[in-house]
């Protein structure tokens, strides 16, 4: 089997899609032609903290640096051999369709002409294979890239497109990144030897919807064997890096899912000659923390165990709201957009929390949807205190109107699925956290309420239909509209 078929199968498993929307600058569907006429794009999401002159700070800059499409020719001096045959990782064979591609790249007409054979491919191009993958370059030579300049390769699945130089033969050389076709930010980071990995290698995780920077995965010692596939984070030294690019777990992962860590202390930082990052760190120390995914009855095995990055970023104590309760406040200065906090629960669906007769079924101050319409996180009665449960403090922060942080859906190494809570504006250390509370409303149930309510109220009021109906509509048409005109100021001080 050639080498780039097999890498591109990998590629083709590893990333889930992220919507954009909202605070992200990139717009959906964005394919980086730019980037293969060798031009600078800049990136408005950039990760910003407080500068100085330390291993985070380092990691965080080459991390943004990453995330622009811009990448240069490689030199000369460092490319294999010219010749296309004497390493090929694709041939004729592979072949579904070719196109030439002409016309002006910042008008967007373009026109894709074509060619029957490979060889007649010359300049801009576009090649597509059979197994659903497709290779872009504006430097095609007779059906293969020119020797060290760049190219643009999408996985099978259609999600993450691979920006990175290739010599003859169709293979990847040096830095290659993968960005998500989405969302356009960098998802992979990793080097290539004349087509196969080789080295260490950074997958940049992201939530859902507001793409805030969730972490780091690295793997720092990559074995590409037959029995393990070498994409897939799987290994006993994996490094979970937090979004303050300074707090480090490290251990056992499965297919980038984390089994079994422990904290490490960022050491150094090293860079290779293709411009990777390798990471060092002292040996594993401290509590272990294992894979502990909730439940529809079950929250965590160890409740009070906090989690390493969140006890540094935020604690919980009395709110300022009157009455209120615990709320949770920052402990250091955060800029906007970092996520600084997490939201775990018991699992529900919409089934359990809702019911036609009652419209809820389930009472809970911290009831939260997540993920699709039906899916919900709940914090059981028992662990409504913090003296009971303080692995997460998403669930403490309180409502307010001048709101200074969202929570986002994203995946956390211990707790799987869970909300991230990230900072929308520059906060203090000291401040009290304060969200925007959303109501969750049953509409289905609803209908089902009113409906049965009619049918009852016809029976008693001894009217036939078309005179109980016509006194009742108002009251029908205020009821429709009560989800809209719901103030949750109201519900929260009435609750209280």
């Amino acid at each position: 089997m050639k080498i780039w078929w097999t890498v591109c199968q990998f590629f083709g498993v590893l990333f889930w899609t992220s919507e954009s929307r909202g605070e992200s600058c990139r717009s959906s569907g964005t394919v980086f032609s730019e980037a293969l006429t060798v031009q600078k794009e800049e990136t408005c999401h950039k990760i910003t903290h407080r500068a100085s002159n330390s291993f985070p700070d380092e990691l965080r800059l080459w991390i943004n640096d990453m995330e622009s499409s811009a990448i240069d020719p490689l030199g000369i001096k460092d490319m294999p051999s010219d010749d296309p045959l004497s390493t090929s990782c694709f041939s004729e064979d592979d072949v579904e369709a070719i196109f030439a591609k002409s016309g002006d790249n910042k008008t967007s007409k373009l026109e894709m002409k074509p060619l029957t054979n490979l060889q007649d491919l010359h300049g801009a191009g576009r090649i597509v294979f059979k197994n659903g993958t497709r290779l872009e370059s504006s430097y095609f030579q007779s059906g293969w890239v020119r020797n060290g300049f760049p190219a643009m390769m999408y996985s099978t699945d259609k999600t993450t497109f691979f920006l990175g130089n290739m010599v003859r033969g169709g293979c990847f050389h040096g830095l290659v990144r993968g960005f998500n076709v989405n969302t356009g930010f960098v998802s992979l980071i990793l080097s290539f030897d004349n087509g196969t990995p080789n080295g260490p290698m950074w997958n940049v995780q992201r939530s859902k919807i507001d793409n805030y920077l969730v972490g780091l995965l690295y793997q720092g010692e990559a074995k590409f064997s037959a029995q393990t596939p070498p994409l897939d984070f799987t290994g006993k030294r994996i490094s979970f890096v937090y979004p303050d690019f300074n707090t480090t777990i490290q251990g056992s992962f499965k297919k980038g899912v984390m089994l079994l860590t422990q904290e490490v202390i960022m050491k150094g930082l090293s860079t290779t000659k293709t411009g990777l990052k390798v990471l060092q760190t002292s040996e594993p120390f401290g509590v272990p923390y294992k894979r502990d995914v909730s439940t529809g009855t079950f929250l965590s095995s160890d409740p009070l165990l906090r989690d390493p990055f969140e006890s540094k970023m935020v604690t919980v104590g009395t709110s300022s709201i009157p009455n209120a309760g615990d709320g949770v406040f920052t402990l250091q200065d955060i800029p906007k957009g970092t996520v600084i906090a997490y939201f775990n629960g018991i699992r529900l669906k919409e089934k359990h929390i809702f019911n036609p007769m009652r419209i809820f079924t389930k009472k809970s101050v911290y009831l939260v949807e997540i993920g699709e319409y039906d899916d919900f996180l709940d914090i059981p009665a028992q662990y409504s205190n913090w003296t009971t449960y303080q692995a997460t403090a998403g669930h403490k922060v309180n409502h307010g109107k001048k709101d200074n942080c969202k929570y986002s859906e994203c995946q956390h190494p211990r707790f799987g699925t869970v909300l991230c809570l990230a900072v929308n504006k520059d906060v203090k250390a000291g401040s009290e956290l304060f969200t925007l509370y959303n109501v969750s409303f049953d509409k289905q149930g609803m209908k089902s309420l009113l409906k049965t309510a009619l049918s009852i109220g016809h029976l008693v009021s001894g009217k036939d239909k078309k005179t109980f109906v016509k006194g009742v509509k108002p009251y029908l048409h205020m009821a429709s509209k009560w989800a809209e005109l719901i103030k949750i100021d109201d519900l929260v001080q009435f609750e209280i």
